[in-house]
């Protein structure tokens, strides 16, 4: 798509409280089923909790931006007089999107090995370090939101405990060894969990994602990184593929989940994992009775350090 005709509406909520920041970041996720940017800045000799989130074409054409001025509306009236929120709304044309991502992207360590830096950022890494190189574009997607590096520090806890071998030193980029993994991430967004797979030392990766736009940043980001021979990503539609692979990775929102739920498990070989993200805490036991539903188990569950975000492990039935 030309980036001339895909502007951006984003909506800004200001809060007096983190307690009421973080319900309001916790419903524009719900309704956006995206991340959304946090930030404080001082006002009137004191701190106002920014929470900003982005809608496109599509989201409008939904009626999403109605659904969630009428969320924060009726926040604003439950806070009134104990923390308030007020927002506002307006037009970020794609020029400005851009230069918003360059602004607040940096350089962020996930786990143990793997570096997630934009790619205009210099930045040198250590020995072990598993460095990937993010330019968002117009799509979501640079690693730092809960619901991506739990997933990112799962996928690095599974490979240890396969002993599935990393790749060997310097780019991450060698040919994969027989018997690698093979990794399907469902919603690859800018490709960061497809291309991680990659540098861990997975064989085939696909990623998959319904945004023609974010097929686009992904694939440049998969030319950008030397993966072109291991990653692959396009519009596929889940129920079109007929493989099944080692580790099947889906940072959803619950309902997409629910939704796909029966394909996710199909996607899933004998032995398998599935690891699922963009998860409420309060929506867990939704998301894993669909599961249990279509032959997948909960085996591991894992939670940010604020306790808003869950990410899940699960394997087929034996």
């Amino acid at each position: 798509m030309d980036d001339n005709l895909r502007a951006w509406v984003e909506i800004v909520a200001e809060c007096s409280s983190p307690e009421v920041a973080e319900i309001v970041a916790s419903t524009m996720v719900s309704v956006l089923g995206r991340g959304v940017r946090e930030e404080e800045r001082e006002a009137d000799g004191g701190i106002v909790h920014v929470i900003t989130g982005y809608l496109d074409g599509r989201d409008m054409e939904q009626g999403l931006l109605e659904e969630m001025e009428k969320e924060l509306s009726g926040l604003d009236d439950f806070f009134c007089g104990s923390g308030g929120v007020r927002f506002h709304t307006g037009v970020l044309p794609p020029e400005d999107w851009h230069q918003g991502w360059k602004k607040y992207f940096k350089p962020v360590k996930v786990g143990s090995r793997i570096v997630v830096k934009p790619s205009w950022e210099p930045y040198v890494p250590g020995r072990d370090e598993l460095v990937l190189d993010i330019d968002p574009g117009q799509a979501f997607g640079t690693g730092t939101h809960a619901t991506t590096s739990m997933v990112l520090e799962e996928m690095e806890s599974l490979w240890q405990e396969r002993q599935w071998s990393p790749p060997g030193p310097g780019t991450g980029v060698e040919s994969a060894h027989a018997g690698a993994p093979r990794v399907l991430d469902v919603g690859t967004g800018t490709g960061i969990l497809a291309m991680a797979a990659a540098r861990l030392g997975a064989g085939e990766v696909v990623g998959l994602d319904v945004d023609p736009v974010a097929v686009e940043a992904a694939r440049e980001n998969v030319m950008r990184n030397g993966l072109h021979g291991r990653v692959s990503v396009s519009t596929t539609p889940l129920w079109k593929l007929d493989q099944t692979f080692t580790v099947v990775l889906a940072n959803l929102d619950r309902d997409t989940i629910v939704l796909l739920s029966k394909d996710l498990a199909r996607r899933v070989e004998p032995g398998g994992v599935m690891i699922l993200s963009g998860i409420l805490v309060e929506q867990v036991e939704r998301v894993t009775g669909a599961m249990e539903e279509s032959g997948l188990i909960l085996v591991k569950r894992v939670e940010d350090d604020r306790g808003e975000w869950a990410c899940l492990r699960l394997e087929p039935v034996l």
